[in-house]
């Protein structure tokens, strides 16, 4: 019997953990497509495109995202922009640019009937694109004209990023890692000691960089993919995208809504939980904070993800009571500087589909002009009492507001920042 009581104990501590580090909220796609590729371009533009030629924007950080108009029902596979107005899409027999952060587009000839699956560029001008039977070409001129260059291999080639105008690698199928160190003049063969394919590749600067693929694997180097370290995953899952936003912190993710954070460099890689079991086909990070990714189920959802606190929750579960009601408490302690403690309630006891009861719970800072400044809390929580600590120190001194929402339940409170 005490065994017995022991795992349930465990089994519950385990959810209560498990559920304190969700860090991850949804946002409407609007679409029913995998949406296979993310760029943001700051905290609040981006775009995201996928199957049957669906390109989204944000201009507020993924709170709305607009549909945009572009007359293709062919799958868009990657989106790259160099400033706010100026990027490129391309996927199947599509490769079209913008110059007015995609209001409209126009098409550009590549000079291959390959489909090209990544693009990389290192200003306005000069970019590459990489795809199948190994096909790499490369623009000078901001895609006004694209030429073929020699890659060696005429394997599947996944990703291709440069960090300068001399030095980038590409990835694909059966372990095929190619690297160029004269803008791709030549390109030579790097051996990743692995058969899997090799989805994507992340470099932070020209020695240190990753590359993941299927069967869980990583790899890492730090000089320049002479030797390659294995950081692989004991998960045989099938990885899709890394970003890293430094030498030490960085996401990998793939197919069930799996994520893995690393904050040692790839040496230990922890899952974080996405909330989702949806495939996720991309990641991208502005800073260690601040992240989305995107995936879906093709012909049901677009899925699209977004974190402002590394993917970890600043929500703590406190205890395991059940309240009668929501309840905002007051900030402690208050004046502030340059942090405060606040906590609420979670509502127990409504029936299904009744105000609050299948709502995000909502926690959000206000300046006193009305200003949003910032999320602390956008997900569907469990009954409970709960507290997150806010972060203060970007602000000035004076009056802010933060409010709690639950479907029909809103309660405001005032907290006071004095340095």
């Amino acid at each position: 019997m005490k065994k017995l009581v022991l795992i349930i104990s465990l089994i519950f501590f385990t959810y209560i953990v498990s559920f304190a580090q969700t860090g991850w909220f949804s946002q409407t796609s609007g679409v029913t497509n995998y949406l296979i590729s993310v760029h943001m371009f700051d905290a609040n533009t981006g775009w995201s495109v996928g199957f049957d030629g669906k390109i989204l924007k944000t201009t507020n950080g993924g709170a709305n995202w607009v549909l945009l108009t572009y007359p293709t029902t062919s799958s868009l596979l990657s989106v790259y922009f160099t400033d706010a107005l100026t990027g490129w899409v391309t996927g199947y027999n599509t490769l079209i640019k913008t110059t007015n952060g995609g209001t409209n587009w126009f098409t550009q000839e590549s000079g291959t009937s390959n489909v090209l699956e990544a693009i990389s560029f290192i200003n306005a001008n000069t970019g590459w694109m990489a795809g199948f039977t190994g096909m790499v070409i490369k623009t000078t001129n901001g895609g006004t004209n694209w030429f073929i260059q020699p890659t060696g291999t005429t394997k599947e080639l996944w990703k291709i990023q440069f960090v300068s105008a001399e030095t980038g690698w590409a990835v694909g199928t059966m372990g095929t890692i190619i690297k160029t160190s004269n803008g791709g003049v030549n390109w030579l063969a790097q051996t990743s000691g692995i058969t899997s394919i090799l989805t994507t590749c992340w470099f932070i600067n020209s020695a240190t960089g990753w590359t993941a693929g299927w069967s869980g694997k990583i790899l890492k180097t730090t000089d320049g993919g002479t030797n390659w370290i294995n950081q692989s995953l004991t998960n045989l899952i099938e990885l899709s995208d890394i970003c890293m936003v430094d030498a030490n912190t960085g996401w990998v993710v793939g197919q069930s809504g799996l994520i893995y954070k690393t904050t040692n460099g790839g040496t230990n890689w922890l899952n974080q939980t996405s909330g989702t079991n949806n495939y996720i086909c991309a990641v991208r990070f502005v800073n260690a904070n601040i992240g989305w990714i995107v995936g879906g189920v093709y012909g049901t959802v677009g899925t699209i993800l977004k974190t402002t606190t590394g993917g970890l929750s600043g929500i703590v579960r406190l205890n395991t009571d059940i309240p009668k009601e929501y309840k905002l408490m007051q900030n402690y302690p208050n004046p502030f500087n340059p942090s405060t403690v606040i906590r609420f309630s979670v509502l127990n006891g409504l029936p299904t589909g009744a105000p609050g009861n299948d709502k995000n719970v909502v926690l959000k800072v206000y300046d006193v002009t009305g200003k949003e400044m910032e999320t602390l809390v956008n997900e569907r929580l469990q009954p409970g009492e709960y507290e997150t600590t806010f972060d203060g120190s970007k602000l000035t001194n004076g009056v802010y507001f933060y409010r709690l929402s639950a479907g029909d339940f809103t309660e405001v409170k005032k907290m006071v920042m004095i340095k």
